[in-house]
């Protein structure tokens, strides 16, 4: 690289850099460029939603998955495993770890016998509750309490180091995004307020900690033999109202493929909802109708152009609010529900466009409903 302003050199002298692929902010980039011109070379496709995700055709195909300069070879067949790592080696100067069995704070636990696979962070967890004291607190058994709601005006008084607060949510948010599910909803409100963090935001954050503490074990479960696994089976629900500050709901939203979840997110919605109706509907839309937690999309993207693995279309989608599912059902004008006019034509074209079952939308009981987001407080 250049020498910086104010170092001084000899005639066009330049510096030379020391694992610069994790020390210079472009070079993530240069990196990435150079991995996927080779691979292409090697016949790899890149995924079109997933840029770190590449696949070869052929009898068996191989997938390859990227990250930073950390490589996964899968393929049902070991010969053609070790002919893309030859090939890899002949480009570039690699190890072989062997099988995975650690990934950037995840543990991975492959049963062949039983064909599942156990995605864990265990012993991350282990060392966040020792890096904020927690490491002898007594576990609790939700990562919120139920009704109680981190709002935006408060008595509490504000912490002076915002520091601290923001490496803690920002773990928790690492840890949700890569196998906890079940901590989106608290972990999303926390992250509102990481400019003014206070006493009762920082107790909370500490409580999803011991939640996890709790619960180290528990993780991410995927099945080889799970009926009809390529099949997206998603879940939504909203939280009408529960944002007491401007009333506005929370979508949660989770996408299952082979028995474990591959997408889930609960995240404020843009508008008031009028009713619950509306809520759900808003949170409904978002899995049929497009973006990136729509279950077609993942479909798509990520099987369809896989070789041998062919993504048929087919989705089902679970509701718990009665009034989302009847309305985009029926072709009737519904006054009351003029509001939902808009997304329930969107509904009806993806519902249409996704049936794989007599209804693509069904209600599920309140006694089996995965709540992603808490249920408003009366």
């Amino acid at each position: 690289m250049d020498p910086p302003a104010g170092v001084r050199t000899d005639g066009d002298s330049v510096c030379k850099l020391q694992r610069s692929i994790y020390g210079v902010k472009q070079s993530g980039a240069v990196w990435h460029r150079a991995i996927s011109a080779a691979l292409r070379d090697m016949q790899f496709e890149a995924c079109r939603s997933d840029a770190c995700l590449f696949v070869r055709r052929s009898q068996s195909p191989v997938f390859l998955a990227l990250y930073v300069d950390d490589i996964i070879v899968n393929s049902r067949s070991r010969a053609y495993s070790n002919e893309v790592k030859a090939q890899l080696a002949a480009r570039f100067t690699i190890k072989d770890m062997g099988g995975v069995r650690m990934l950037p704070g995840i543990r991975v636990d492959y049963d062949r016998e039983h064909g599942t696979l156990h995605l864990v962070q265990a012993s991350f967890i282990a060392r966040l509750c020792e890096r904020f004291g927690q490491s002898d607190a007594t576990a609790v058994r939700s990562p919120s309490i139920l009704g109680q709601f981190v709002t935006e005006s408060s008595d509490s008084k504000a912490m002076q180091h915002r520091g601290i607060f923001r490496e803690l949510v920002g773990a928790l948010l690492y840890v949700d995004t890569c196998t906890r599910p079940d901590i989106c909803a608290a972990v999303g409100r926390l992250s509102r307020h990481l400019e003014e963090p206070r006493k009762e935001r920082w107790l909370a954050a500490i409580r999803v900690l011991r939640y996890l503490k709790g619960t180290a074990d528990v993780g991410i479960v995927f099945e080889r033999e799970h009926r009809r696994c390529w099949l997206p089976r998603a879940s939504v629900d909203a939280d009408w109202g529960s944002d007491v500050a401007t009333w506005q709901s929370t979508s949660g939203v989770i996408v299952f493929v082979s028995g474990g979840p591959v997408i889930f997110r609960s995240k404020r919605q843009q508008s008031v909802a009028l009713s619950s109706a509306s809520a759900e509907e808003s949170a409904t839309l978002v899995v049929l109708a497009g973006g990136d937690l729509a279950a077609p999309t993942f479909g798509r993207d990520r099987c369809a152009h896989h070789g041998r693995y062919h993504y048929r279309g087919g989705q089902s989608s679970c509701n718990r609010d009665c009034a989302a599912i009847r309305v985009p059902e029926s072709s009737k004008a519904h006054r009351p529900a003029r509001a939902l006019r808009p997304r329930c034509g969107g509904m009806r074209r993806s519902q249409a466009a996704v049936r794989s079952d007599p209804r693509s939308a069904r209600r599920l009981p309140d006694e089996t409903s995965p709540r992603t987001a808490p249920a408003r407080s009366s």
